[in-house]
């Protein structure tokens, strides 16, 4: 059932029903619309010709442009978004027009009128121009033409725009004094600028754009040296140089303050003071700047002559190294260790051989002699002041009980380097280095070297014992060293001090030395396997000390075990395991590996060997997992190592 509303026009009411009357005040009400009567929706029957497909007859039409079906009332394509009839297309461009132009009415734009538009379309727009009138002295064309072109206007603000000034005098003063503007700009006057000046050009529009903007002058950058490349193969003497331009500066652009003012703060202004260098004008400032590019095309002209200049290289090289050269003379750093071997050139391949006796070409610029003899266990030449001889890199503990940790090697960082000093008279302790700190791996090797330099240099001079300046010297007497005592390994039959924890680190010998005791810590000395030897012969030939060391497990004479290989049934001869710590420890004699040993079957294999039959990979630490070839299994970590048997010359 239909519902009719009305509004009351008295009142304003809203009625409901078909009365004729406003039941609120009275006042007569519209009459009913009639109601059109709409025909029911018929269902569309499909025809044979729609039963097999989409043919002509469908709802969907195919874009124009990208052919996509599309809906039957659709205007643009979903997909691509163009129109689907020209004249849908010419319909929203007039709407899109009307909505562009409509709000320049005042400006004198027209809406533009689209042909072959259906009136009835909803595209289709009404310019409303009954609000604004035109101005009669504009009009409008198609485009602008070439004489239409934008100018600047120099005229005074006024009601004659297109008026110029007559600025032919030199002196004149504004015509109406009773215009506001013109009373703010006062009078101002012109310079003479000659018969051809009198009018003001209009400017063409590039000129009225460099006129807008405020110019500044800014400092010219100095031309750098890479700029010039000289030419392969042609002299440089006959090379053309870069011609170099004067270039005008810049005018500023005039700006909106009054010139009279201006002229006045010009006035004020202190005049600049002269620069010192020369000024040149403008028909000769070409050539000066044409002279100094010259100049720096032949700086850079020389130094392309000369090339890089390489900095003067000074080879330091570590203790216990030099340097020998290859047959095509590369240098190659080499160990002492390596004397009397041959070895292969990293640069160019080549096999080089390594000098077995010292030479002063080999040697090249090691540094400081002091520093060569300190790589060694013990220089045996002789030195003033009585000391025959020299065991160096002895490290010097002092431990506080309290504080002692009984784990391996928990005393090595707190042990400061010190050289013993052999003489018949007593055995000197000279300390090298004390002190600690993150800096103190930097620090101990220069302090090292220096005051060890420093010490021999002194003795040499004949200077008393009593002038030497060391962090700290001790000369232990014949009685002190008496009372020297293994205390790792421990001595067979004693207590060990270290619950048989080798706290001065594995394979290392420490001692026992009661002068070096303070009120608080005791004092201890730890040497490797190779100083060890050297200082128990110095006190028994030189402080009667004899067999020094005996009875413990130390080695005091170098013992090896025979091994045969299983490839080559080469023999050789490596260290026994029970004795292997201390030589390992011992930096003074390095040893190398020698062979393998299998860890189920026991069988030998040399290093030579295992190279040649590819037993692992290049590392000899590799053969661990590598299987053994007689029992097919993992050989495991038995390395046997020695010293390589030097070749007779």
């Amino acid at each position: 059932m239909d519902v009719a509303l009305r509004d009351c026009p008295a009142c304003n009411a809203v009625v409901m029903g078909d009365d004729k009357n406003c039941p609120d005040c009275g006042a007569e009400l519209p009459p009913l619309p009639v109601p059109v009567p709409v025909a029911p929706p018929v269902a569309p029957v499909p025809s044979p010709s729609t039963l097999g497909g989409r043919t002509s007859g469908s709802r969907e039409t195919p874009c124009p442009k990208c052919g996509m079906m599309l809906p039957q009332g659709v205007l643009r394509c979903r997909d691509c978004g163009a129109y689907l009839t020209p004249e849908i297309e010419q319909a929203a461009m007039a709407r899109m027009a009307s909505r562009m132009y409509g709000g320049r009415a005042n400006s004198g734009f027209a809406p533009v009128a689209i042909n072959n538009t259906p009136a009835d379309s909803s595209f289709s727009t009404v310019a409303d121009d009954d609000d604004f009138d035109l101005n009669p002295d504009i009009s409008f064309t198609d485009g602008p033409s070439e004489e239409d072109q934008p100018f600047v206007d120099l005229s005074p603000v006024g009601d004659d725009l297109g008026a110029l000034p007559d600025l032919s005098e030199e002196n004149f003063a504004l015509k109406d004094a009773d215009d506001p503007v013109r009373e703010d700009l006062g009078e101002f006057a012109l310079k003479e600028t000659g018969e051809g000046d009198a009018g003001v050009p209009i400017l063409k529009p590039i000129e009225e754009k460099a006129a807008s903007r405020h110019v500044i002058d800014e400092p010219e950058e100095e031309e750098s040296d890479l700029d010039f490349i000289p030419v392969a193969g042609v002299p440089l003497e006959q090379q053309a140089a870069p011609k170099v331009e004067a270039k005008p500066q810049a005018k500023p652009a005039p700006e909106s303050v009054p010139l009279a003012a201006a002229e006045a703060a010009a006035a004020e202004k202190p005049a600049a003071p002269k620069p010192t260098m020369s000024i040149h004008s403008e028909a000769t400032g070409g050539d000066a700047l044409l002279n100094t590019a010259l100049e720096e095309q032949e700086e850079a002209a020389e130094r392309a002559k000369g090339g890089r200049r390489r900095r003067s290289q000074t080879t330091v090289l570590a203790p216990g190294r030099f340097l020998v050269f290859c047959p095509n003379g590369h240098r190659i750093q080499v160990q002492d260790k390596h004397r009397g071997r041959t070895g292969r050139c990293p640069n160019c391949k080549t096999i080089f051989f390594v000098p077995a006796a010292e030479s002063s070409a080999s040697e090249g610029e090691a540094g400081d002699s002091a520093a060569t003899e300190a790589a060694s266990a013990e220089t045996a030449a002789p030195v003033e002041a009585g000391y025959s001889s020299w065991i160096t890199d002895v490290l010097v503990h002092r431990v506080s009980p309290q504080k002692l940790k009984l784990t391996p090697g928990s005393l090595v960082a707190d042990g400061f380097p010190a050289d013993l000093g052999v003489s018949s008279e007593h055995l000197l302790l000279a300390l090298l280095f004390k002190g600690g700190g993150p800096f103190r791996s930097m620090q101990e090797p220069k302090q090292k070297a220096a005051n060890r330099k420093a010490m021999l240099e002194h003795f040499a001079s004949g200077k008393a014992l009593v002038e030497l300046k060391l962090p700290e010297q001790l000369t232990l007497s014949n009685d002190q060293l008496q009372q020297l005592k293994i205390v790792q390994p421990t001595v067979p039959g004693q207590e060990s001090l270290f619950a048989d924890v080798p706290v001065f680190g594995e394979g290392r010998i420490g001692l026992r030395l009661p002068a070096l005791d303070t009120a608080t810590e005791k004092g201890y000395l730890s040497l490797g396997l190779s100083q060890f030897r050297a200082l128990a012969e110095k006190l028994g030939e030189v402080y009667g000390l004899s067999d020094f060391g005996a009875g413990t497990s130390i080695p005091m004479e170098d013992q090896f075990e025979d091994f045969s290989c299983h490839y080559s049934e080469a023999k050789f001869q490596a260290i026994p395991e029970s004795v292997w710590p201390f030589y390992k420890a011992d930096t003074a004699r390095p040893a190398t590996v020698l062979g393998h040993k299998c860890e189920k079957c026991g069988l030998i294999v040399s290093e030579d060997s295992r190279k040649k039959e590819k037993v692992g990979s290049k590392s000899p630490d590799s053969v661990a997992k590598a299987k053994c070839p007689k029992c097919k299994q993992k050989m495991g970590n038995h390395q046997l190592h020695g010293f390589p048997v030097k070749p007779e010359l």
